[in-house]
């Protein structure tokens, strides 16, 4: 006979996380809200810590070092997605690898006071906009990712310099180039009616619920916009990944 219940099945080895170090989202709703409003990426006080190279000789993409995990939405769950074309600027991959990029700068800035130290040293140089910092994007806080792209932009001058630094820059698979900028930029103009529009909402008072329809009639008008342009100078944002784009 066997024991009441299922049986216990064991769990594979859990993979490296490059995110371990960051805020484990809460179940409980209340829980999220509150990490939302507390943020703490740039207080911490650890010692350097080294950042891992990829020693394998199929060194995998630096896209692959987001974990699943965060990814609230996929591909697969997106209705009526159009095709990429060989015309369309950006990719879903080269999407994820440069804001995977992105991510692997903030990290090594917030876990490594001494590259911390020189880059804000090299934002002063450049004569950088401050804050001269680069936060993290998290999921539970929102607008997280628009705040890490432009402070991308904000401090980029730097961040080039900073980057091929021996000591306390990035390895090269993280470098970015102007065709990283040129995403961070688009996608700038993209997420910035969401920042605006979760102030309104975020004012006690100042939202009803004529307002929200109004507010999703503006974003996926925005958002038609961005896609369906084809102005001069205008990038299609077909390839960009709709899982990032509502971060």
């Amino acid at each position: 006979m066997r024991p009441f219940g299922s049986p216990n099945k064991k769990n594979p080895p859990a993979l490296t996380d490059e995110n371990s170090d960051d805020e484990e989202e809460a179940d409980d709703p209340e829980e999220q809200i509150q990490l939302m409003t507390h943020d703490t990426s740039d207080t911490e006080n650890e010692d350097e810590v080294e950042e891992v190279e990829l020693q394998s000789g199929d060194a995998a993409l630096a896209a692959e070092l987001i974990d699943n995990d965060e990814i609230e939405l996929e591909v697969d769950d997106i209705s009526n997605l159009s095709d990429e074309e060989d015309n369309d600027r950006y990719t879903s991959q080269s999407c994820k690898e440069s804001l995977a990029k992105f991510h692997a700068i903030a990290r090594k800035l917030n876990k490594s006071p001494n590259s911390k130290a020189l880059f804000a040293e090299l934002c002063g140089d450049h004569e950088c906009s401050r804050p001269h910092n680069i936060p993290r994007d998290v999921r539970t806080r929102w607008n997280s990712t628009l705040a890490q792209l432009s402070s991308i932009l904000r401090c980029s001058a730097a961040i080039f310099e900073w980057q091929r630094d021996k000591r306390h820059g990035l390895s090269r698979i993280y470098h970015i180039n102007q065709e990283d900028l040129d995403l961070a930029s688009d996608l700038v103009e993209v997420l910035q009616p969401f920042y605006e529009i979760t102030l309104q909402v975020s004012t006690r008072g100042a939202a009803r619920i004529s307002d929200i329809v109004v507010f999703i009639d503006q974003i996926t008008g925005h958002l038609s916009s961005a896609i369906l342009e084809k102005r001069e100078n205008t990038p299609r944002l077909y390839g960009m990944p709709a899982v990032q784009v509502f971060s």
